[in-house]
This record gives structure tokens, sequence and C-alpha cells, in this order.
């Protein structure tokens, strides 16, 4: 399911789903991921993934609906930049520069607000759920606040933004397709979005960057795809 973002572009409404995953998995024969410490549900977003691994699912996806007929030549199933996850979370931000330009001006704004919650579920972060499992300290959690789950959620738990998306903050930080600065050394991904164990407020911030290697994986990385214009080549 996805939601229109603008005039071009086309966003998932969720995180990609370990179901989802599965069936790429499949029917390309790849080696799944390394499964998380903790248990998930077909309905809960995928883990352990790096950009290229999403990179490689957004391949499969455009070739297998192009071929079922589903989408056209022109179009093409991929992550979002860091500009457009901005946008789908509700914050303008300015064109032309790094996301680590954009992240070090971050405002203090959250995709549901200004302020934290009152007593109101609105994502999945390190909560007080986390502090009560074995290995996690309570201080790396966010002790007034209980969303109801240690690890990953499904995919749709909490209420979704003004773009009918769901899980911009926590659950899973997400992918984009962006280097973190443009600087040629050093290559940096970046992902968004907070996660399951984000306890600094900071952090949650709608602006926040990750800044991590693109090959790394681990259990609180995941991607969601958008659907776009295929970019015109000049031959």
């Amino acid at each position: 399911r996805f939601a229109p973002i603008g005039q071009d572009l086309m966003v998932s409404i969720w995180e990609t789903r370990v179901m989802d995953y599965g069936l790429y998995l499949k029917e390309t024969g790849e080696l799944p991921p390394e499964p998380p410490s903790f248990p998930q549900g077909d309905d809960h977003p995928v883990v352990n993934v790096s950009r290229e691994d999403a990179r490689a699912f957004c391949g499969w996806l455009t070739r297998r609906e192009i071929e079922d007929e589903r989408i056209s030549q022109g179009h093409v199933y991929r992550l979002p930049t860091d500009l457009e996850w901005s946008r789908m979370a509700g914050l303008e931000e300015e064109e032309g520069i790094s996301p680590g330009a954009r992240d070090a001006r971050k405002p203090p704004v959250f995709p549901w607000g200004i302020a934290w919650p009152s007593g109101r579920k609105v994502g999945n972060f390190a909560d007080i759920a986390a502090a009560r499992t074995q290995g996690t300290e309570s201080g790396r959690t966010i002790q007034s606040y209980n969303d109801g789950f240690p690890f990953t959620a499904p995919v749709g738990s909490f209420p979704a933004n003004e773009a009918g998306l769901f899980d911009v903050s926590g659950n899973v930080q997400e992918w984009v397709d962006d280097e973190y600065s443009k600087l040629s050394t050093n290559v940096l991904g970046v992902l968004r979005g907070g996660g399951w164990n984000t306890y600094q407020i900071e952090n949650l911030y709608t602006g926040s960057r990750n800044a991590v290697p693109p090959s790394y994986r681990d259990s609180i990385y995941g991607f969601r795809v958008v659907l776009a214009k295929r970019p015109v080549t000049s031959e």
C-alpha cells in the first residue's frame, strides 16, 4: 500500500516487512539476513539489512512488477532520498546540501509536534517495556514512556502521520539513498527515523540522521520503498 507525496512520488505506508523480504529471498535465492536475537512475526519490519541489501530488494521488486505489468517501464522502486524522507515525515529542509549539513541544522521538532507526548503512544522506542528485558540498562530507556513493545512491533501499530505513513519515528531506522557527506573519502550511508532502541530525545527529532557505513547490518536497521518515475538518461 502506497501514499502519494507530491505529484511524482508514491511511498510505502509502512516499512518493508519480514513477509515481503521473505518472498524476495524465495524468488532470488539470496541468503537470508542473520535472525535477530528477539522473535519477529511476518508483519514486523525486516532487520539486519544493509543499504546494498535494500537496493537489491528494490531492483527485484521493480523487475517483478514490470513483468507482471503492475508498473510501467518508466517507473522504478527504490529507496527514498534523504530530502524525500524528510518530506515524507513532514519536514521541509534545504535542497542542494548534504544530509550531514541538514543534520547539523535540524530543528527540535518531532513528526507529531514540538513536545514530547503526554500519555500518548506515538511510536516504538526504547521504553519501559524494553527496560524489563534482560541485558537492557534502564538508563538507556525513556523511563516515562511505555509503548508496549520491547523490540520491533508489527508495522502500523501506531498512528500514521498526516501523509498516511506509519512508523516514520521508531520501530526501525530506515535507510535512504544518499551519502551522509559529499566528501569522497570515508563513505557513510544515512538512516532516518530512530528505532526500537532509541532513547535519546534528540535522536527522535525528525531531522536526525544516523551516519554508518552502507554495508553495515544491525537489528535496528530496516527500510521502506518508494515508487518513482525512472530518471531520464541521455544517450
